[in-house]
């Protein structure tokens, strides 16, 4: 019946969907309204990282980025090339398909993008944290204690700090 077509035109694009994203990935684009778009794809890189271009869009909705990852707890700034960082921001025109566009210089003193360690094995603990690697116990030994009028007492085992009796 007439009732069919829309529906079959329906799943026909989810498929289409469904092969470029996988069933997370097209559930994920209908959640973020970006369902129907595999044809603004306008580039693959080299980490599998899709970016895309509808110039019918509202301005600063009209370039995105659908990371490799499926999880979004993985996703980083920095598995962005810095070309494409640069188009997304719009800081170049061109999107760099073909290389880096021009105008655009990586700075010379760049080091080489690692990930953020933040909430990982990697992240910044102080010395005396129990997350640290180098950690050795609590500071004991090695806090005083003022003595009015008198030479200061390293504070022993068994004794606080604060007991001032």
């Amino acid at each position: 019946g007439p009732s069919a077509a829309p529906s079959r035109a329906f799943i026909g694009a989810y498929l289409d969907e469904y092969k470029m994203r996988g069933f997370w990935g097209t559930v994920r684009a209908i959640k973020m309204n970006k369902f129907g778009t595999k044809k603004y794809l306008i580039h693959v890189d080299h980490l599998g990282n899709r970016y895309f271009e509808n110039k019918h869009e509202t301005f600063g909705r009209d370039r995105w980025i659908e990371y490799t990852e499926a999880r979004a707890t993985r996703w980083d700034a920095v598995k962005i090339p810095p070309e494409w960082h640069a188009w997304l921001h719009r800081n170049v025109d061109e999107a760099p398909i073909s290389g880096p566009p021009a105008g655009f210089a990586p700075t010379a003193f760049g080091a080489p993008v690692v990930a953020n360690p933040t909430g990982g094995g990697g992240a910044y603990a102080p010395r005396n944290s129990p997350l640290s690697k180098g950690y050795e116990g609590m500071a004991k030994g090695k806090v005083e204690r003022w003595v009015p009028g008198g030479k200061a007492k390293a504070v022993g085992a068994g004794k606080d700090v604060y007991d001032l009796k």
